[in-house]
């Protein structure tokens, strides 16, 4: 009786563990995106200020602002992954 109390708890404990593994995985490369993301955002960014006298006003506007929501679309996904994860854990308790 007593046994399988521990083998049940060993089972719960190892599923625990996977589970988390592949969150930590999925932050990983949700992380790297982001980095990535960031990275291009901040050369674009500089490409856009070298070349700001050829632009107008509006398409300098419009640039920069595709460059702040192409970053806040990767941060979503950071953030819809927390819910997500905390609708999963909630559900498992």
């Amino acid at each position: 009786m007593i046994s399988q109390i521990f083998i049940d708890r060993a089972v719960g404990i190892r599923t625990e563990y996977l589970s988390l593994n592949r969150d930590a995985g999925n932050y990983k490369k949700l992380i790297e995106n982001l980095k990535n993301k960031v990275e291009d955002t901040i050369g674009g960014l500089e490409d856009l200020i070298k070349n700001i006298n050829n632009l107008t006003e509006d398409e300098s506007k419009q640039q920069s602002l595709k460059f702040i929501f192409d970053l806040e679309e990767e941060t979503q996904k950071i953030q819809n992954n927390d819910i997500t994860n905390y609708h999963r854990q909630s559900c498992r308790y």
